[in-house]
């Protein structure tokens, strides 16, 4: 199920047993609520949203408007370079005058009765009938006009939301893209343990739990596969979750 209320400017994306909430920001940014149990409608988004009474010390605030308000201190839904935001960007692009800088406001959105299908890309269908929902989010850059879509669709039979992102180069300059990320998941605290699935040739997907902790984690492969070494899948949970029991979101590459 996929709904948007017009006076919260809040999309809620909900399956069986999970909701996620994004909201279209005072400053047009798109910004991340809430991911986690299902949420029942009517939903007061004012208790997720995050807000600074004071300007914040080290940071730099998006305008003079609103001196409280920083990107680098909000949950996004998608983060770019500059503009004060200090995250590791989801986009890099790289312009013909040599600059990165890229500033997405919302533009537009569509609900759709089913999942658009990409020709020869690894994607996800849905086999057991017409029950998929998906919603478009498109972003317009104010700096040099590129799109962004962010395309999300849920399978509400089976607890899973998956996410796409399509860049569109509709400027005149020739772009390079260093760097495009299919998903990014802010969450308002870290007591999370993350789990990775690693191994080599016959002994595949061994678990390995790690303290979620300030820094930069990685899996990849140098083989351009996945391969039996590096699971592209990954599994935040608490301590003391287990198969049974207990708080887990699961992440899981389509490559």
């Amino acid at each position: 199920m996929i709904t948007f209320d017009d006076t919260s400017k809040t999309f809620h994306i909900s399956s069986l047993h999970s909701s996620m909430l994004i909201t279209i920001l005072p400053s047009n940014h798109l910004g991340q609520l809430y991911y986690g149990n299902r949420l029942q409608e009517p939903i007061n988004t004012s208790r997720f949203t995050l807000k600074h009474p004071l300007e914040t010390g080290s940071q730099i605030a998006y305008s003079k408007v609103d001196k409280t308000f920083s990107l680098n201190t909000t949950l996004l839904e998608y983060s770019t370079f500059g503009k004060g935001d200090y995250r590791s960007p989801a986009l890099d692009i790289r312009f013909q005058d040599g600059s990165r800088l890229m500033d997405f406001h919302y533009l537009h959105h569509e609900i759709l009765d089913a999942k658009p299908m990409f020709d020869s890309m690894p994607q996800t269908f849905d086999s057991s009938g017409n029950h998929s929902k998906s919603l478009i989010i498109s972003l317009k850059d104010q700096v040099h006009g590129v799109l962004l879509h962010l395309h999300y669709t849920v399978y509400p039979q089976i607890d899973v939301i998956t996410k796409r992102v399509v860049v569109s180069n509709v400027s005149e300059e020739v772009i390079q893209i260093e760097k495009v990320m299919s998903l990014q998941q802010d969450l308002p605290e870290s007591s999370f343990e993350l789990v990775s699935f690693d191994g080599t040739w016959i002994r595949e997907r061994h678990p390995n739990s790690r303290d979620l902790s300030p820094g930069i984690f990685t899996i990849d492969s140098k083989k351009g596969v996945s391969s039996s070494d590096h699971n592209p899948f990954v599994i935040l949970k608490r301590k003391h979750t287990n198969e049974e029991f207990g708080e887990a979101f699961g992440f899981s590459l389509l490559w």
